[in-house]
């Protein structure tokens, strides 16, 4: 299954992991269509871009409610298309900046690291398969 390539025995597969050294950018985005909206993330845009509290997470792709994940790109273009704004809204992004060593999971490698190769002779096969 999906998760499998994740993790197994609760540990993550380092091979679905980048590391990120210090410097390099990472954009989040959020649609901000009040004045109310805009002027709080604009005087506190770490807070505001940053990971939600793990008080106010919700069940996300990759999270259950509860655990605060920091959802990035590293690209502004990429947060657009992911806050899937409609005509006429707008979207503040804001840039963090890397400053140790950060270990994320890749969700690019995921396609890559699923392409196991099954033998049709094997139990589960057509489980494992798709």
């Amino acid at each position: 299954d999906l998760f499998s390539v994740i993790h197994e025995n609760n540990h993550v597969n380092d091979d679905i992991c980048t590391v990120l050294e210090p410097n390099v950018s990472l954009f989040r985005a959020r649609i901000a269509n009040s004045k109310i909206e805009r002027e709080s993330i604009i005087s506190d845009p770490a807070n505001q871009l940053g990971a939600v509290p793990a008080k106010l997470a919700s069940d996300q792709r990759m999270t259950p409610k509860g655990i605060s994940a920091f959802y990035a790109s590293s690209d502004r273009e990429t947060c657009f298309s992911e806050v899937r704004a409609i005509t006429g809204d707008l979207v503040i992004s804001g840039e963090f900046t890397v400053n140790r060593p950060l270990k994320l999971l890749d969700l690019r490698k995921i396609e890559e690291l699923s392409k196991k190769e099954y033998h049709p002779f094997e139990s589960n096969y057509l489980e494992k398969s798709h």
